[in-house]
């Protein structure tokens, strides 16, 4: 996906205008919809697990929400899929953000494939993966080990889970820049097509991730 996320908001918001459902606006001088995304995705990056959050004065269902909206979308490329009440006092989807899954598929001008995904099971027995990272302190290091959940191959791609959120998130270009040089072998960045299946809460009851959508319930 070749938009920002600022644009991609942009959209949205006029989506919800022509859709004619009755969103909340903001208070004060400079009044706007009450619109969020849980984890902005990056330029370049393809998805089908966005969430976003928003307020209603006003609901009907589920399905007459969702066909509403999407009629008012006016391109194929992009649906909402799924509308979801949340509980009173729920948290917001950008603070319930605990990790993603992501696919990352191979150009097949890349000649270093068969390396990197013959490297993944060494790769995983590591119990550290130190990389120094960049921040607007200085550098730092930072053990990526313990925020890589899941990293398989499958079908001559990788899938991976990833913690992702404000307190600490790990993008996969950077499990791949790092495979690769585990690997021996030379990361080429346009190479990589990063496409993210779905974002996830960490579910306290169950001890395991879910689906962002799983904190609501289905209007009817």
């Amino acid at each position: 996906m070749y938009v920002g996320h600022l644009d991609t908001l942009r959209y949205f918001q006029k989506v919800f205008r022509r859709s004619g459902v009755d969103i909340a606006y903001s208070n004060g001088f400079s009044p706007h919809q009450i619109l969020s995304f849980a984890a902005p995705l990056g330029i370049g990056v393809t998805s089908e697990g966005e969430y976003l959050d928003t307020e209603f004065h006003s609901v009907t269902t589920s399905q007459e929400m969702l066909g509403q909206i999407n009629a008012a979308t006016l391109t194929p490329y992009i649906e909402i899929t799924e509308l979801v009440a949340l509980e009173e006092g729920a948290k917001k989807a950008m603070a319930a953000v605990a990790g993603a899954d992501y696919r990352i598929s191979f150009a097949t001008k890349y000649q270093y494939r068969e390396a990197i995904l013959k490297a993944v099971p060494l790769f995983l027995e590591q119990t550290e993966l130190i990389i120094t990272k960049q921040t607007k302190k200085g550098e730092r290091e930072v053990d990526l080990r313990p925020l890589i959940h899941q990293l398989e191959v499958q079908n001559d791609a990788l899938t991976m889970r990833l913690t992702t959120g404000s307190n600490n998130n790990l993008r996969p270009d950077t499990v791949m820049e790092s495979l690769a040089a585990f690997a021996g072998v030379e990361y080429e960045s346009l190479s990589f097509m990063v496409h993210r299946l779905d974002t996830l809460l960490w579910n306290e009851e169950e001890g395991c991730f879910a689906p962002l959508s799983s904190a609501g319930h289905v209007i009817v």
